[in-house]
């Protein structure tokens, strides 16, 4: 299978992201490329997970299943989002998988490469371990190290693929590609410059709240307690609610609903 043939590279893989590993809880890499025309590459740090995906048959739907979730540039936690149908379903099969494997919280980052009006999809998955409850605090502080790291991978990948072939998306899946190459374009026609929930949390907000009031509002948005992120941040109860009543003054508002409405607004 030509698929086995990317094992070859999970050493070099593993090896660029030592860096990384060493400077965030990070402890495992995926890269995902999918061109317009149904080839994709896909690389892991992981060989031995690698194999298990291989072997599950997973490399069949994969690209299709991962831009079905996340096709539109910017950056996600997998716990941002409450999928239904059919997403749910695929989301549920790979969150069992990786389990397996204690590893957990993901946060894709999605690129896209605009080549003669085709869309080229770059995803980059990001993997903790299971028992580090707090990684998506340490992901959402550390954007800008992991751009300069994305930056560093394709220098990597680039050596690469001159040695692989690329692989195929099953036929039968091919217009499902180009559903969500459609989707892609007018989401990007509809929303301009796409700003996620991340991006709004962190820089949007009106009366520039700090980066610690901004994170604790993200949190409270997606219906976190006080006590949950806490937990999350890696910070005191006390210490929470202290930053939330400075962020409610700089926003006028009496209280959380009315702070959360006015927050809402800029999302």
């Amino acid at each position: 299978m030509i698929a086995d043939n990317y094992l070859n590279y999970c050493h070099d893989i593993n090896k660029a992201c030592e860096p990384l590993f060493k400077y965030l809880p990070i402890r495992k890499i995926s890269y995902l490329e999918v061109h317009p025309n149904g080839e994709f590459i896909t690389v892991c740090s992981d060989q031995l997970i690698f194999e298990e995906v291989i072997k599950a048959g997973f490399l069949k739907t994969y690209p299709i299943d991962t831009l079905s979730l996340y096709n539109i540039p910017g950056y996600y936690l997998n716990d941002y989002y409450n999928f239904s149908g059919d997403l749910e379903e695929i989301q549920g099969t790979y969150e069992r998988f990786f389990e397996n494997f204690d590893y957990g919280h993901p946060f894709f980052m999605v690129e896209h490469e605009n080549i003669n009006n085709a869309i080229i999809y770059k995803v980059y998955i990001y993997e903790s371990m299971l028992g580090k409850s707090t990684v998506n605090h340490e992901y959402i502080n550390n954007i800008d190290t992991l751009r300069r790291f994305n930056k560093h991978f394709q220098t990597v990948i680039s050596a690469i693929k001159p040695s692989i072939k690329p692989l195929t998306i099953e036929p039968d899946a091919l217009n499902g590609l180009q559903d969500i190459v459609s989707q892609s374009k007018n989401a990007a026609i509809d929303a301009g410059i796409q700003k996620n929930a991340l991006h709004a949390a962190l820089n949007f907000l009106p009366c520039k709240l700090t980066r610690r009031e901004s994170e604790i509002a993200f949190w409270y948005s997606k219906g976190k307690t006080s006590l949950e992120t806490a937990s999350i941040l890696g910070i005191s109860f006390r210490t929470v609610e202290n930053i939330f009543e400075r962020a409610k003054t700089k926003l006028g508002c009496r209280s959380k609903t009315d702070f959360l409405l006015q927050y809402s607004d800029v999302l």
